[in-house]
């Protein structure tokens, strides 16, 4: 081999000069390694994928509230419901109130006392004329512009279903149909049903048993978490089913459910605190609670951002965003986008954008940092007084000693050359 250098050496030499030439790492980038995407690189199912894994379920379903409103007009229909996010953290079962639906509640109400009296007093061998049930569904559709569609599901013995269905189709016209085949398919949009078939109606029976008549009431009915289904509408939209019942000789048993369906895109979503219609997003706004209260904007529809941000009294805005658009509050809207942009970026820190600043003291409504009332720079005064005071001080001393030296022989020279 002489004084040569063996081949490997050249070998082990070469690779990581190559590689660092060719910009390439010595190790293959994992997963902890990569970096992670930009938001604005993110596809909308992972924004809401990543705001509900970092513990924000409520944000992840505003988020995608917002991504099927953005959607094209001839994007391709996604058959959802918000009840999807139930295991995610999202509450939709709590005290919703819907007093503005209470009208579309009692139509369904109506029509399944209607089907309880006949049903509980018509013999059992009685014919049913499918044309009557069919014009219960339409006279609910007709009689009230804000639903969009109606259903009588009845139950069979045999496990069978018939499922008179009326809707206003695109031009206005109300068609029906049965619709046995996919309104009962079982998915999270279509739980009405499910739920009613499967309650307890022991308090029910017993009005019954005491010789009255079995009444239903909207308290007996069931909500439905919003949802979109392909198969009529495009839009959100919120169902409301309410039991009725038939019987056997003497026994009662559940017989089927009348269901009422209106769209909710008008429906504003409340974000600030305090009662609204839809409870699940209430106390979710980004507004800091410190020095901002939040205060809601109506007529925004079913969108996320629905308030605005004032300063408490007391309080003037600090943001930039508010001067720059001179302005004395910030949009939910605005405030909601930058939030999820934080979270996908992985801050925590972005209220602190968003929080307005004191007052000075003594003043109860400000615009900046700027007094209410005059106030005295003690700083100065005492500069200023000391050197008064140090001046006096000096000229009572010199009067003194003029006074006591006023005898002495230079003084009284002075004095006398003067004079």
């Amino acid at each position: 081999m002489g004084g040569k250098t063996p081949l490997f050496v050249f070998i082990l030499w070469s690779i990581p000069i190559g590689v660092i030439r060719a910009g390439v790492p010595p190790f293959p980038l994992t997963q902890t390694t990569a970096r992670p995407k930009r938001p604005e690189n993110l596809t909308p199912d992972e924004k809401v994928r990543i705001l509900s894994e970092r513990g924000s379920p409520v944000a992840a379903v505003l988020q995608f509230i917002e991504n099927i409103a953005c959607l094209q007009p001839n994007a391709s229909c996604r058959r959802t419901s918000l009840d999807e996010f139930s295991s995610q953290g999202f509450d939709w079962r709590q005290s919703n109130k819907f007093d503005n639906f209470e009208k579309q509640m009692k139509s369904a109400v109506k029509t399944a006392n209607v089907l309880n009296h006949y049903f509980l007093t018509a013999p059992n061998d009685t014919e049913i004329d499918p044309l009557f049930f069919y014009s219960l569904v339409k006279a609910n559709v007709e009689s009230d512009p804000s639903l969009s569609s109606s259903s009588i599901v009845l139950a069979g013995d045999s496990g069978d279903f018939f499922v008179p269905f009326a809707y206003r189709g695109n031009d206005g016209k109300i068609k029906s149909r049965n619709s046995a085949g996919w309104l009962l398919d079982r998915w999270s949009g279509n739980d009405w049903f499910w739920v009613l078939e499967n309650g307890n109606y022991s308090e029910l029976f017993e009005q019954v048993g005491n010789g009255s008549d079995l009444v239903v009431t909207t308290e007996d009915g069931y909500w439905s978490a919003p949802f979109i289904d392909c198969n009529i509408t495009t839009n959100w939209h919120v169902t409301y089913g309410v039991p009725f019942f038939t019987r056997t000789v003497d026994e009662l048993y559940f017989k089927g459910v009348v269901s009422v369906s209106m769209p909710i895109t008008d429906v504003d979503i409340n974000q600030c605190d305090g009662e609204s219609y839809l409870s699940a997003f209430s106390s979710s706004h980004h507004c800091d609670h410190s020095s901002t209260q939040c205060v809601p904007i109506s007529n925004r529809g079913f969108r996320r951002g629905a308030y605005r941000c004032y300063c408490k009294p007391n309080f003037y805005p600090a943001s930039g965003e508010v001067h720059r658009r001179k302005k004395d509050f910030l949009e939910g809207e605005f405030i909601e986008r930058t939030y999820v942009e934080s979270v996908l970026s992985g801050q925590s820190t972005f209220i602190h954008n968003f929080h307005c600043l004191p007052c000075r003291v003594g003043c109860e409504m400000c615009i900046g940092d700027e007094p209410c009332y005059v106030e005295y720079n003690l700083l100065l005064r005492s500069i200023v007084l000391c050197f008064q005071s140090f001046c006096s001080t000096l000229v009572v001393i010199l009067i003194v000693v003029v006074f006591v030296l006023r005898k002495k022989r230079v003084f009284f020279q002075l004095y006398v050359g003067n004079a």
